[in-house]
């Protein structure tokens, strides 16, 4: 998910700038290597943050709730 919204954010031109600085997930291990760069940037710009216990799971999958929080994130942001 974390690529396909880096793709899409720079797709279409928006200009989102980073407003945190990235913190390491508990499983950062395990987040593939051509997805690390697509991880930091939601993750510094607010879209994702992971699970409530650190992790970002990336082996797992977003429910319905966590995938429309994510694109109402996105909207708004790119709204500003």
């Amino acid at each position: 998910m974390a690529v396909m919204l880096q793709n899409f954010i720079k797709a279409i031109g928006a200009d989102l700038a980073a407003t945190d600085s990235y913190k390491e997930f508990k499983d950062e291990a395990k987040i593939s290597s051509w997805a690390k760069d697509a991880v930091k940037f939601v993750q510094t710009r607010g879209i994702i943050n992971g699970k409530p216990d650190g992790n970002f799971d990336p082996k797992g999958f977003a429910t319905r709730a966590e995938a429309s929080k994510v694109i109402r994130i996105l909207v708004e942001k790119m709204g500003k």
